[in-house]
Formats: C-alpha cells, structure tokens, sequence
C-alpha cells in the first residue's frame, strides 16, 4: 500500500483540525458567594480550615 502525499497532506489536515477544535474553551466556572453565609464567617477576614489531599500516597 502506497501512501501518496496529497493524501497524506490530507489526513495530516484533519488531524490538526480535529486536535484544535478538542482543545477549545470550556464552560466558564464562576463564584458564587453564599445567600444566607454562616455565622462564623466574617466579610474581609480569611476562614482557614484543614484539607486533606487523597490522591497521592503522601499523606
């Protein structure tokens, strides 16, 4: 089987196009506050907490 170059070019093409248009933009991710906050949180005083990362054997 012999590839020729025009086809080649072809497939190259559709790769390329295939490859940009999957890397596009998602969805716009927004904040967004709370309606009724809870009483220990204060506007303009940071709320520090811990956290727990699961997804690698260091913790």
């Amino acid at each position: 089987m012999t590839v020729q170059r025009r086809d080649f070019l072809k497939v190259l093409g559709v790769g390329s196009a295939t490859a940009a248009v999957g890397c596009g933009t998602g969805e716009v991710e927004r904040l967004i506050p709370y309606l009724v906050s809870p009483d220990e949180t204060v506007p303009g005083v940071s709320n520090y907490y811990a956290t727990t990362c699961r997804e690698c054997s260091a913790a």
